[in-house]
């Protein structure tokens, strides 16, 4: 009997984890993309992506880490927009950087090889950590990218 419960527990336990409520921050788009204008140093109109995330921390996780695998509508969409010749400069970000950053990456390495690109900015908002793979994404690609730090929102766009 015991043998039978604690699967059922750990189970349970782990799909608790992965839809546990929390309180979310109230998104700063507006900040954002203003942080991305300025350190691409462009007031053309940009287009804003915010790359959706679980609610929970274990399915955030899961899903960056499954999401070259298997197929993504955020992903899709953004192949889509980046494979545009005539795109407007995109500023990528999201509630969970982790996600957003695998997601970029993804679009990126889903890019058609050997098509023409933008000359137009794209834009990552987040944490330090994931810039590295972005860079090397971006640059297979030919993809000029800009990479915004929550610090440098907070800072007003400025290097801290």
């Amino acid at each position: 009997m015991r043998t039978r419960v604690l699967p059922i527990v750990f189970a349970c336990l782990l799909a608790g984890c992965a839809v546990a409520d929390r309180q979310r921050p109230a998104s700063r788009v507006g900040e954002k993309v203003a942080a991305c204008m300025h350190a691409a140093g462009q007031s053309a109109e940009w287009v804003a992506v915010e790359v959706p995330a679980a609610r929970g921390a274990l399915a955030n996780k899961l899903a960056a880490a499954t999401l070259s695998l298997g197929g993504s509508n955020t992903v899709d969409a953004l192949v889509g927009l980046l494979g545009r010749t005539n795109r407007p400069p995109v500023a990528v970000f999201g509630e969970n950087d982790e996600l957003a950053s695998a997601t970029l990456v993804t679009a990126l390495r889903r890019l058609p090889a050997g098509a023409r690109q933008s000359t137009q900015a794209v834009c990552f908002v987040g944490d330090e950590r994931y810039m590295e793979a972005l860079r090397i994404a971006a640059q297979d690609t030919g993809t000029p990218l800009v990479l915004v730090t929550h610090d440098r929102i907070q800072a007003g766009g400025r290097k801290p």
